[in-house]
């Protein structure tokens, strides 16, 4: 078994030579690291589907790449502006253990949510939007 002082000796030179090397390589380093966030992204929100069953509460539509996150009590913009962005919701679902209040949803289901229940957009731009309305 190794030791916690092994341990150490071997991630510091790991990161030494880590740091190094992005320092020698930044466009293989920026391109190495847009694909693997990429892909982490694509599997990540893969996993939130499939942990909310997978499909549209609603439609039963179950292509994800039309499939969102729903917020059942509509409390999204909220929560996004607590979370920062949509991407890091999904992450933050995932520590969380995929906490009940959310569901999926396809794209038509979700905009006809949002309408139904009179959700509008808070931003500045949503509503410079509907004062021309």
């Amino acid at each position: 078994m190794i030791s916690k002082e092994a341990k150490a000796r071997a991630n510091a030179y790991k990161n030494k030579w880590n740091i190094e090397w992005r320092k020698k390589n930044p466009e293989k380093y920026a391109e190495y690291n847009r694909t693997y966030t990429r892909e982490y992204r694509r599997k990540l929100r893969k996993e939130i589907v499939a942990q909310y069953g997978g499909k549209c509460a609603r439609c039963g539509f179950d292509d994800v790449r039309a499939l969102q996150i729903d917020h059942l009590n509509g409390a999204g913009a909220k929560h996004r502006k607590e979370v920062v962005s949509a991407y890091l919701i999904l992450g933050w679902l995932k520590r969380n253990n995929y906490p009940k209040g959310f569901q999926i949803l396809c794209a038509n289901c979700n905009w006809i949510k949002r309408f139904e229940n009179n959700e509008s957009n808070n931003s500045k731009r949503g509503r410079k939007r509907n004062k021309k309305l």
